[in-house]
């Protein structure tokens, strides 16, 4: 395994999940940053790009105490080493145990001015497709970098066809080199671009018997049922002794799937405890009183519906829960199934695209305690966010069993009867745009992540330090007239604010709290009419009225 050649700069590394992609990745480009530096003569910039902010923390931490090993200053001038830019990152750059000012600050961030950057898909992509002067602030940094594109198969299919031709023309035209990272490698590039595979023989590290962990079982032929039918199969099939995460394909079956369940199995929940920690902040005591205590299995719950800050919390209980061998089950949406570090016994899944479930796939069993643990997928029917396509392929191709040592074979499969089917063409008028110089007209449409409906965002005062952070937003930020002024002051306080946003899609029969400026806000007097803090905003509450 290794770059054994400069002239080849398209990379991909394809391995099985839980298996150090992050890692191996990041050595790969510093090695071949070594090599550019003594051979070429110039030292590139790491572009690390992931899809998920969740991630994004947990990666960038790993590579923060990988540099602070390795670089001897590294702690005075972080920021020149390594930064992450998202919408909810810190503003603040350190050098030189100075204190910059947050509009130099802003700038230096936004531009990337560090050896190696973490941000996302949507900063790194928006910046390559597109016209924005804020996007385009760090497009001069981009050229002559490498760029680490990990869990690669969350950039939706339609656009596969642009980015790769982006990729390609920043390869050639730009001096970049570009590694892909992923375990179910879409077919973004094609063996016409002849990439450099960075795992020798990777179809067959796949079938390796030590990393054959799951195998994919249907739940009564993938039949159609409805909730209750679903939660009792579960309920016949439940054991104590196994930790469980159950993923549904919208926040609201997810929501009366956890209620059901709950009151079904006659679980402790885990917000029980998570209220004692919002009002009190005392997390570390309270997680090891939890620990401590003869509570082997409590039930939690997670989606966008709840505030980041809950997300957050949720996800480190569970990390310590499952450390400690106790025995959790988690209700989620999608937003577990990507990069979180979390190792389930047994995974349930809602019908849906096969690269999805095979990610999910990776939260089972990730360190082989069990010889080859089930990942059961079931059909609620709640399948339309992902189109008709993509969850009928999946039906078709898993006709039978199928263990991880042939999940390689399964997915390519996949991908290629999908490209067959769905339209990667339409999305070309973008690039189309580009060579023409037609920017607002044409590469103006490219939304990395598309919204199919009017969002709200929603202010959420949960605890004592909201509403701290709320008066801050109110009295300094959205009275302030000048633009200027208002814009530094609301960098100060974004991370802490966004803790406490969520976003909701508007319909008719929701009923929305207080709005304030451009905000909706939630008071904590008023907490209960609109938020629960078990599964998040109350959707259903128009029939209270």
């Amino acid at each position: 395994m290794g770059i054994n050649t400069l002239d080849k700069k398209i990379i991909t590394l394809t391995a099985p999940t839980g298996v150090g992609k992050t890692l191996t990745g990041l050595n790969a480009a510093l090695k071949l940053r070594d090599r550019l530096r003594m051979e070429r003569g110039y030292t590139p910039k790491i572009i690390y790009s992931l899809p998920f902010i969740n991630i994004i923390e947990q990666n960038y931490n790993v590579i923060r105490s990988i540099l602070k090993e390795i670089i001897q200053n590294f702690n005075e001038n972080e920021s020149s080493y390594l930064i992450k830019h998202h919408h909810l990152a810190d503003l603040r750059y350190k050098v030189a145990n100075e204190k910059i000012p947050l509009d130099e600050s802003l700038l230096l961030i936004e531009s990337w001015e560090s050896e190696i950057i973490v941000t996302t898909f949507v900063q790194f992509l928006h910046s390559v497709i597109a016209f924005k002067n804020n996007f385009l602030k760090k497009f001069h940094n981009i050229a002559g970098s490498i760029i680490i594109l990990d869990e690669v198969q969350n950039i939706p299919m339609e656009y596969w066809n642009v980015v790769r031709n982006i990729l390609k023309n920043l390869s050639s035209l730009f001096n970049c080199y570009i590694i892909l990272m992923t375990a179910t490698k879409p077919l973004i590039f094609d063996e016409s671009d002849n990439p450099l595979e960075l795992i020798d023989n990777a179809k067959n590290y796949f079938k390796r018997e030590d990393i054959n962990r799951t195998i994919i079982k249907r739940v009564d032929f993938l039949k159609q049922r409805e909730l209750e039918e679903i939660i009792e199969i579960f309920c016949r099939n439940y054991a104590n002794s196994k930790s469980y995460l159950i993923v549904l394909n919208t926040i609201d079956t997810s929501i009366q799937f956890y209620q059901k369940l709950k009151e079904k199995l006659c679980l402790k929940t885990w917000v029980e405890f998570e209220k004692d920690i919002l009002e009190n902040g005392e997390y570390e005591v309270f997680i090891k009183n939890i620990l401590n205590a003869k509570i082997d299995t409590l039930i939690f719950y997670l989606s966008t519906n709840i505030t980041p800050k809950q997300r957050f919390l949720r996800i480190e209980a569970l990390k310590r829960f499952i450390q400690n061998n106790k025995k959790p089950i988690l209700i989620s949406t999608q937003v577990v199934e990507a990069g979180i570090d979390l190792d389930f016994d047994e995974v349930w899944r809602d019908l849906g695209p096969l690269d999805a479930i095979i990610q999910v796939a990776g939260r089972c069993n990730r360190e082989k305690r069990q010889n080859c643990a089930h990942v059961k997928i079931f059909n609620s029917g709640k399948t339309s966010i992902y189109g008709k396509i993509l969850p009928y392929l999946t039906k078709e191709i898993i006709n039978k069993d199928v263990e991880e040592k042939n999940f390689f074979d399964l997915i390519n499969n996949y991908f290629k009867k999908s490209i067959e089917k769905k339209d990667t063409i339409g999305k070309l008028e973008i690039w189309e745009g580009i060579l023409n110089w037609e920017f607002k007209s044409k590469v103006s449409k490219f939304n990395l992540f598309e919204e199919k409906s009017i969002q709200a965002d929603i202010f959420v005062e949960i605890d004592k330090k909201a509403k701290d952070v709320w008066i801050q937003y109110h009295n300094r930020i959205s009275n302030e007239k000048n633009y200027i002024k208002r814009k530094k002051l609301y960098a100060e306080i974004k991370k802490n604010l966004k803790n406490y946003v969520i976003s909701i899609l508007v319909n008719p029969n929701i009923v929305l709290p207080q709005q304030i400026g451009s905000i909706y806000y939630i008071s904590r007097d008023n907490l209960n009419a609109f938020y629960s803090l078990e599964t998040g905003f109350k959707k259903d509450i128009f029939l209270a009225f």
